[in-house]
């Protein structure tokens, strides 16, 4: 995502379902500063995220973006010591 130059930052949600009732935990209206990126951690693997973001700046939030819908990457090892999926979100 460009930049908006007139933004003092961000927000990022991140939803289990489209219409965005069920969040991430820690991912609802989340402040990410002027940030171009997100790591979002402990993600269960082959799950579908819906994702939105909505700059701010002194006066009020703009309207939210339109949603993208991204699927984390499948566990490649079978040792249970493997670390839960993550997954990289650009604005």
């Amino acid at each position: 995502m460009e930049r908006n130059q007139r933004a003092a930052g961000y927000r990022l949600d991140v939803s289990t379902d489209s219409s965005f009732g069920n969040y991430v935990s820690g991912f609802q209206d989340l402040d990410v500063g002027n940030a171009t990126s997100e790591v979002v951690t402990d993600l269960s693997p082959n799950a579908t995220l819906l994702l939105r973001v909505r700059a701010y700046d002194s006066s009020a939030p703009a309207a939210s973006s339109g949603a993208i819908a991204v699927t984390t990457m499948p566990i490649l090892s079978s040792r249970p010591d493997a670390s839960p999926a993550r997954s990289r979100v650009r604005r």
